[in-house]
């Protein structure tokens, strides 16, 4: 009798013990990235972007960017630019590129291009853990577009800045681009990627 009640007590604690564990169990959640908007970018910034967009994935009917700015610069390739024979980039607007990008800025969806354009968080794509999984969410993206602000000159007809595009685990393509608007249209003038 003695055995039967032990028996009954552990099997007892045992069902109590699955019914707490079962009940701690977190629900799959998903996960909602909202986008931060921002108005205060001019016109000549999207242009500028959407300029580049079209150069170099014009034939890409659609584009992830990420929403926010990168910061990081690679100074001394503008500064490698500057000095060249190449151009006629200016100091005035190296130095606003560079005080431009002192901070991040989200993007709103104000591109100009025939593209389709979708922001993405910085926190939705680190939250893939594979270009699978993203690829999965964005099946005609073909990698992720990462902007720096351009900086221009005082009269607004030259623009500098930087882009890497992420195509894979190991892949980055990082661009700086200067820019020159003439004919009502921004041109580029001078190209690097590394």
């Amino acid at each position: 009798m003695l055995k039967c009640v032990g028996w009954i007590i552990r099997a007892g604690l045992f069902v109590w013990l699955a019914v707490l564990i079962s009940g701690c169990e977190e629900e799959n959640t998903e996960m909602v990235y909202e986008l931060n908007q921002s108005d205060d970018l001019t016109q000549e910034v999207y242009e500028v972007f959407s300029g580049m967009i079209t150069s170099y994935y014009g034939d890409q009917d659609y584009i992830v960017v990420q929403q926010e700015t990168d910061t990081s610069l690679h100074r001394s390739r503008c500064y490698e630019l500057l000095t060249s024979d190449t151009t006629s980039l200016t100091e005035n607007t190296l130095r606003n590129y560079i005080q431009t990008n002192r901070e991040s800025k989200n993007l709103a969806n104000n591109f100009l291009t025939h593209n389709q354009v979708k922001l993405i968080t910085r926190e939705e794509f680190n939250s893939y853990e594979s270009w699978e999984r993203f690829h999965e969410n964005y099946p005609d993206g073909k990698g992720l577009l990462v902007l720096r602000l351009p900086g221009f000159n005082k009269d607004q007809t030259q623009a500098l800045f930087e882009f890497s595009w992420r195509s894979g685990d190991e892949s980055e393509d990082d661009h700086l681009l200067y820019m020159e608007y003439a004919n009502g249209a921004w041109h580029i003038r001078a190209h690097a990627s590394f």
